[in-house]
């Protein structure tokens, strides 16, 4: 779940990045403070998103809501043992909130966002060019 969140972090950086870019703004604001955090980097991934036909359905809600969820759990000092996937959860209400079926129904979620970030950059990456001119 982890990673699959940092993952989403990572295509809603870049595609805050891309799209500043395309209209022409410094991305030099990301590096100011505003993209900061993913917090902060949803407002700005909304706004910019709305104009993105595979991208304007992704709610900031869901995104928040997947925020809310990682916090919780790397900060309430998740142990897991990389060889046999088992996990421990130091404080005893985190492993009573966040049971393996939680972790992995919240990994599939992340997994569903991302499909749609996928999508779109590979939309993006084939959208037919303009013809240079117009042959008679």
């Amino acid at each position: 779940m982890i990673l699959l969140f940092n993952e989403l972090d990572y295509h809603i950086g870049a595609y805050i990045s891309a799209a500043m870019a395309r209209i022409g703004v410094d991305t030099m604001l990301l590096r100011n403070g505003v993209g900061d955090s993913f917090a902060r980097r949803i407002p700005m991934f909304t706004v910019l998103a709305r104009s993105d036909d595979q991208l304007s359905n992704i709610s900031p809600r869901t995104l928040a809501c997947l925020n809310k969820h990682r916090n919780r759990l790397v900060h309430g000092h998740f142990d897991q043992n990389p060889f046999d996937g088992s996990y421990e959860l130091l404080e005893k209400q985190k492993r009573r909130d966040y049971p393996i079926a939680e972790i992995n129904r919240l990994a599939r979620r992340l997994a569903e966002v991302i499909d749609g970030f996928r999508a779109a950059e590979a939309v993006r990456e084939f959208e037919p060019s303009p013809p240079d001119s117009v042959c008679e």
